[in-house]
């Protein structure tokens, strides 16, 4: 152990350079600590247990802080990733998935926004088609009222004028009620051409409005049984459901020529396949009726051929008759004749 100084009756002078020393151990030790953590941080990490896999003592201050520290949790594949790629996404690090899945959740996220301000975008234009077909409707009727007036006008004005006999007896005023019936036809003339025009405005619309109805219906239909995307088959089973609306509810051809709902047709194709199920299962149940049969008949047995000869027959009875006799006989020549005949 190292002698304590006494600094008591130390001068000052003295005292200075101890202090000087001092504040240089200081520095060298803050300086070494500085070093030792720069170095810290280079190193890699070991695992601290010892040989026999216990942890060492230092690392026992620390079980409570581990105890706290949170896993982070697995990051799934986005929803916009093929089922297939699965095994890829597995093979990822975990900043990697976790980069891949903020990024999709951000795009998907800005897909949304913009799928919301087209929808809304097109509600706004929606809404002012409607606000136009309307003012246009109070236009057409408008115009339509102000062209009987000009119409009612007219007759009531100039009905009862004999223009040739008013051109005979007074032609100043002839010539004046002439300008002003001018006047007033080239009026009702120019509302007559006006309504007819928005007229021919509107039905344009209307048939462009149900030729894009009647191509989206059809392709509703082409998605409900995609075999309907060829012509011809489209066009043979549709008109079985016409003929089946027809034939089975009445309907008439006006009326079939109004049906485009896609709904409505899936609906009548769908009854239509049912009603041809239950008829074939009607069919096929009496035709199995008529053939039910009550009660097996006796069948007859007949005898089986045989393939033995009479004659082998014959020589069997024989053979049978003869090793009788063999063993019943007491004379030798006797039995030498019956043996000879079985061995012919």
């Amino acid at each position: 152990m190292s002698e304590i100084t006494d600094y008591t009756d130390m001068p000052e002078s003295g005292l200075i350079a101890e202090a000087e020393k001092f504040s240089d151990a200081i520095f060298d030790i803050e300086e070494t600590i500085e070093d030792q953590e720069t170095l810290s941080d280079d190193l890699p990490t070991y695992d601290n247990t010892d040989e026999e896999g216990d942890p060492s003592d230092d690392e026992g201050d620390n079980d409570e802080s581990v105890e706290h520290e949170e896993t982070p949790p697995n990051v799934d594949m986005p929803k916009s990733w093929k089922a297939e790629l699965k095994d890829e996404w597995n093979k990822l690090s975990e900043d990697a998935k976790r980069y891949i899945a903020d990024t999709e959740a951000k795009k998907s996220d800005d897909l949304s926004k913009q799928f919301g301000e087209v929808k809304e975008q097109k509600s706004k234009l929606e809404m002012e088609r409607q606000k136009a077909i309307q003012e246009r409707s109070q236009y057409v009727q408008a115009l339509g009222q102000q062209k009987n007036i000009a119409e009612h006008e007219l007759t009531k004005k100039y009905g009862s004028i004999n223009f040739v006999e008013l051109a005979q007896n007074n032609p100043a005023e002839y010539v004046r009620l002439q300008a002003e019936y001018t006047s007033d036809v080239g009026y009702y003339q120019q509302l007559a051409q006006n309504l007819n025009q928005v007229q021919e405005v509107i039905k344009a619309d209307n048939a462009n409005l149900a030729k894009n109805f009647i191509s989206e219906q059809v392709k509703k239909l082409q998605e409900y049984k995609p075999e309907w995307q060829e012509k011809e088959t489209f066009v043979k089973e549709t008109t079985e459901v016409r003929n089946y609306l027809g034939k089975q509810y009445g309907y008439s051809n006006e009326e079939l020529n109004h049906l485009v709902d896609s709904r409505e047709a899936i609906i009548a194709h769908k009854a239509m396949l049912y009603d041809q199920m239950v008829s074939k299962k009607s069919n096929a149940t009496k035709e199995l009726e008529s053939k039910k049969v009550v009660g097996k008949p006796q069948q007859t047995l007949k005898p089986q051929s045989s393939s033995v000869s009479s004659k082998e027959v014959s020589d069997r009875k024989f053979d049978n008759k003869a090793r009788n006799a063999v063993r019943n006989t007491n004379s030798t020549r006797n039995q030498a004749a019956i043996l000879a005949r079985l061995l012919d």
